[in-house]
């Protein structure tokens, strides 16, 4: 069983004190051993989420032509929050496994950003579609505070601006945009990590 819930059940009993149970948790998180095979789960998690994100698109695309309007975007947001419910429920046994849902779902969510503006038939600006997406992996990540929706955020805010610029000056946009994203590929690859002295 989980300690963590075994002492809660102590602690509701009146077996222990706040402080006590505090202090057992506290000393499990600095004695307890590392975990030898931390890349094989983080493997299997990956592949998992890329069967399940394939297996979804497959059901989809499979069935899109005979769902009504309604239909199919109560299936868009069904599977964004279906994805972030299963992270949730099992963020407090399998961290790894919740995080990875969580990502799926902010995945599923720029997903469902770009079938809502196909169902509606909405103004095509597709800029404004990735900062939606980019507002989506942001708040993921302050709610979150996981790598995977900071990485998203990293990568769909410059890719929003690069999309403004395209849209905004067609003539000027190649050089411009290149050497922007040029420069935020130095700055993200020569980026000092906490803790860390490159």
């Amino acid at each position: 069983t989980d300690p963590k819930r075994q002492l809660n059940r102590w602690l509701q009993a009146g077996l222990m004190d706040a402080a006590t149970v505090e202090r057992i948790l506290e000393h499990e998180r600095r004695t307890a051993p590392a975990s030898k095979f931390r890349w094989p789960v983080a493997l299997i998690l990956s592949f998992g989420a890329l069967l399940i994100g394939a297996g979804v698109l497959l059901f989809i695309s499979a069935n899109w032509d005979v769902l009504s309007s309604g239909q199919r975007m109560s299936l868009v947001i069904v599977l964004v929050a279906m994805f972030h419910v299963a992270g949730a429920a099992c963020s407090n046994w399998f961290g790894a496994l919740a995080t990875t849902f969580h990502a799926l779902g902010t995945i599923a969510l720029g997903a469902g950003i770009a079938l809502t503006g196909q169902i509606f038939n909405l103004a095509e600006n597709w800029p404004s579609a990735i900062l939606l997406w980019a507002t989506g992996a942001a708040i993921g990540y302050l709610l979150l505070r996981d790598w995977q929706q900071l990485s998203m955020t990293a990568v769909l805010a410059p890719w929003w601006l690069a999309g403004e610029w395209v849209v905004r000056h067609p003539q000027e946009a190649p050089s411009a945009v290149l050497s922007f994203l040029l420069l935020i590929a130095f700055t993200y690859l020569t980026a000092l990590w906490p803790g860390r002295v490159s």
